[in-house]
């Protein structure tokens, strides 16, 4: 190995870290969607599939590219390798739409008042729409409700 491909991959295990730390710390409206048990593998395979990405890019291609789009890269490995890294079906959806409400958080409803979200599920329309069904119980009655809203694309 030269210099400069050592240089290379330590240029992108600072870029992979840098960009995972701010995945991983929740922040405002960033909650962390990777689970504790996968973080540690999640970094080794992200980092893994990332350097092959790079070094596969002509030096051309390299030059060309902005930060934004390295990042963009970056973050596309990062989540395809957490999804294929979890089983639970909950996990995977917060993992493919991390902004989206999730189970144990509480909402307000006109109708129903203040309750928490018990349970989550993808549903398709027949258009191929997504949409996502959460569960609510209650907090002043105990009952559950269900809403359900489209997912963006």
């Amino acid at each position: 190995m030269n210099v400069e491909t050592e240089n290379n991959i330590k240029n992108i295990e600072s870029f992979v870290k840098e960009g995972v730390s701010f995945w991983f710390s929740s922040k405002n409206h960033i909650r962390c969607p990777f689970p504790n048990n996968i973080r540690e593998e999640l970094i080794k395979l992200t980092t893994s599939s990332f350097n092959v990405w790079v070094n596969e890019l002509e030096k051309s291609e390299k030059n060309k590219i902005t930060e934004s789009e390295f990042v963009e890269m970056l973050e596309v490995i990062m989540f395809n390798e957490a999804i294929n890294l979890v089983e639970d079906e909950d996990q995977q959806i917060t993992i493919t739409y991390p902004f989206m409400p999730r189970i144990g958080d509480f909402v307000n409803d006109l109708n129903y008042g203040k309750g928490k979200i018990v349970n989550r599920k993808i549903n398709s329309t027949k258009e191929n729409k997504k949409l996502m069904e959460v569960s609510v119980t209650s907090e002043t009655t105990s009952e559950t409700w269900k809403t359900e809203f489209e997912l963006p694309a």
